[in-house]
């Protein structure tokens, strides 16, 4: 967890943030400035996301934010887990800063994990990362929708699986038409061309974006190159980063090719495996994928550090009936997902998603 920089916001809605979980010299741009943050009381700790101070009183790009927010909170609960799942949004009416709001559990900015690890990840994680985005990807384009927002800065590593945030944020920071070159927040190497030119986010740029992810998480550069990628990762991720959107793969077919050289580490089998037992891969969420080793022992540890400090942060003041700041127009999920108890605790061996 990093410290809070002298312009951050004290308190958004009811939540105080308590640190924000981007360095400030990662060298990676971010589309929005991301907290954690605590309720009154100290009930729930959570991922707090509000526009960059750049756009922080645009009225435009506080509306777009919203939509993007917006729509992410309807696709919560019916999209893949590895989509941040937003449970509140608040626009920002009455002069008020827009922000959202998700669950949090310790997890690091991929640029993070990469300060951690001192240089580029394996490729078993590189892999399990890329088989995960692009799974969670092409059950996004099949309801019809771009992620508009895959980058190094949007993705989260935590020792159950990667999160992908940053939904809709091209379209929020950059409005269709408008050249996204310099835009603060969008790395431009990250954005395949006809993105750059002001081009409508299509699937086709979510996987180029896919492909600039494994090359950074691979090599640490932001621009992307296979040429520098493992062997057995290079074939894929280049066909993802294609100049012309109509030679790139689907999303799904990047999960085949990476799933076809998926080696999960084998399990203890049971004594007596009962019938249809299989070992769990990368394909089905289970301990294969984001089990004991899927992040290297010294980003792990950047996690726990980040779990102790968030856990031994002061809690907000003030009494748990505080009331929302004035003006700012809510919208809560109507979802099962749950607002995060206190930051838990996370060690090597910490149970993957169901």
């Amino acid at each position: 967890m990093e410290p809070l920089r002298q312009d951050d916001p004290g308190q958004l809605g009811v939540y105080r943030p308590l640190g924000r979980i981007d360095a400030a010299d990662s060298g990676v741009p971010v589309p929005v400035r991301r907290f954690i943050a605590r309720t009154p009381g100290g009930d729930h700790t959570v991922l707090l996301s509000s526009p960059r101070l750049e756009f922080a009183r645009e009225g435009e790009h506080g509306q777009r934010f919203g939509a993007e927010a917006e729509q992410a909170r309807r696709l919560s609960g019916h999209s893949s887990p590895i989509l941040e799942q937003i449970v509140e949004v608040s626009w920002g009416t009455g002069g008020q800063l827009p922000w959202c709001v998700s669950p949090y559990s310790p997890a690091l900015p991929l640029p993070g994990a990469l300060a951690a690890q001192g240089g580029g990840l394996g490729e078993r994680t590189v892999r399990a990362l890329g088989l995960a985005l692009a799974e969670a990807l092409a059950a996004l384009h099949e309801q019809g929708f771009a992620h508009a927002g895959v980058a190094p800065g949007t993705v989260l590593l935590g020792a159950d699986g990667p999160r992908l945030t940053g939904f809709g944020c091209v379209r929020s920071l950059a409005p269709e038409g408008e050249e996204r070159v310099a835009v603060p927040g969008l790395p431009p190497e990250a954005l395949p061309p006809e993105q750059l030119s002001g081009g409508r986010p299509r699937p086709p740029g979510d996987v180029f974006g896919l492909g600039a992810v494994l090359s950074y998480a691979a090599t640490g550069r932001l621009a992307p190159d296979a040429s520098g990628l493992p062997e057995g990762l290079r074939e894929a991720v280049s066909a993802c980063l294609a100049p012309d959107p109509a030679h790139r793969p689907r999303a799904a077919a990047v999960r085949d090719a990476l799933g076809a050289g998926f080696v999960p580490p084998a399990p203890a089998l049971p004594p007596s495996p009962a019938p249809g037992w299989a070992p769990a891969t990368a394909m089905d969420g289970g301990a294969g994928a984001f089990g004991p080793g899927w992040l290297p022992g010294r980003v792990i540890a950047a996690l726990v550090r980040q779990s102790g400090r968030a856990l031994g942060a002061q809690g907000p003041p003030g009494a748990a009936g505080a009331v929302r700041a004035a003006g700012a127009d809510t919208v809560t999920s109507e979802s099962d997902v749950p607002l995060a108890p206190g930051a838990p605790a996370l060690h090597p061996g910490a149970s993957p998603r169901p």
